[in-house]
């Protein structure tokens, strides 16, 4: 998979399906070659992130329901990727790029900020999301 493929499916949001997304995210392979033991967990860790992501992704998209927990979660797990790209001396932009993509789609379609800080400043709380759908 090119990187290039992923951004241009992130200029083209709007047209990208949840399925596809989904698919995309299954078909990604994490290309570390090494027999470091932290490695080779790193690599499991990150195999288990994606089928847990593909499998939230799922259940949200069959029901119709995405929490906002789930664009929280992402936001950090990108985070945490970059930490561990740089930590490690691995590329993971592949899967980073994938995350900007569902990030993308979900601020596109199915999250919205529901109340701003005062103008004050922030008021040291999260803002509210709202699902967008109407079940």
């Amino acid at each position: 998979m090119r990187y290039e493929f992923i951004q241009e499916l992130i200029n083209n949001i709007d047209n990208v399906s949840w399925e596809k997304i989904i698919d995309l995210g299954n078909a990604l392979e994490f290309k570390i070659k090494s027999d470091e033991q932290q490695l080779l967990q790193l690599k499991k860790e990150l195999n288990a992130t994606k089928i847990i992501l593909s499998e939230r992704l799922k259940y949200s998209t069959n029901t119709g329901n995405f929490e906002p927990k789930l664009m929280m979660d992402i936001l950090s797990l990108i985070e945490k990727t970059e930490a561990l790209s740089t930590q490690y001396n691995v590329d993971l932009q592949h899967f980073q790029l994938y995350l900007r993509l569902v990030l993308e789609k979900l601020k596109r379609e199915k999250l919205v900020v529901k109340r701003f800080p005062d103008q004050k400043g922030f008021d040291n709380k999260k803002p509210e999301l709202e699902s967008l759908d109407p079940k």
